[in-house]
């Protein structure tokens, strides 16, 4: 649990303080430890073929910048609250929200990517609409990080859904909502590649989706 704690430490150091940390882990995991460097090139190399080398040099680096912003940010998210959130995060289409789901009478499933701060957004999305948020997540290979991501994730009284137990050999299908008594939107690019997109579900089989509580949170249709 060495990550876990070292998180919790690095946690209670201020923003700007992490920012500049997220300099020097930038610089380390590009030129040091070269982290998915060759990875990082052939996607860059075969998504913009057009591009020449100077260009990817300075993507990459921009790449690894970004990246380890994030990361800080999300262990800076254990000791932020919602006002925090609210104030730092602006959040458009509630209104629309509302009306999909009639005034919140009925559930949705929200599907997003991994673009930004998936996580500073899932709470950013609970302080301007207080919506409490069970997002679908892959466990994280090491155990103190993953312990210390359920509970920034958990923090406002979302429950974790995770994929791997819960959705695993899901076929595709169309959301019909969420089996539960409170309003709660589920959150997570993975989630479409388990059920398919929510217009039409193509034959498939019936499916459930619990979460890590075992409480059924949602169902598809044939």
């Amino acid at each position: 649990m060495i990550t876990y704690w070292l998180c919790r430490t690095v946690a209670l150091l201020p923003l700007p303080v992490k920012y500049g940390l997220s300099a020097t882990i930038a610089f380390l995991l590009r030129h040091v430890f070269r982290y998915r460097a060759k990875v990082i090139d052939t996607n860059l190399r075969n998504a913009f073929p057009e591009r020449d080398a100077e260009w990817r040099r300075y993507t990459t680096a921009r790449f690894y910048r970004q990246f380890a912003d994030v990361t800080m940010e999300i262990v800076h998210a254990s000791r932020m609250n919602l006002a925090d959130f609210k104030r730092r995060v602006t959040v458009e289409g509630i209104d629309e929200l509302d009306r999909l789901t009639e005034n919140r009478t009925r559930s949705v499933i929200v599907l997003t990517i991994h673009l930004g701060n998936w996580e500073w957004m899932m709470h950013a999305a609970n302080a301007h609409g207080d919506i409490s948020i069970d997002p679908v997540y892959k466990r994280l290979r090491n155990a103190g990080a993953e312990r210390f991501a359920y509970e920034v994730r958990s923090q406002f009284g979302g429950e974790p859904i995770l994929m791997e137990k819960q959705v695993g050999g899901a076929a595709k299908g169309s959301c019909s909502g969420f089996a539960d008594e409170s309003y709660r939107t589920c959150t997570g690019a993975d989630l479409g590649a388990a059920t398919g997109h929510a217009g039409g579900s193509g034959g498939a089989r019936p499916w459930k989706l619990r979460s890590a509580g075992g409480r059924e949170v949602a169902a598809a249709a044939e």
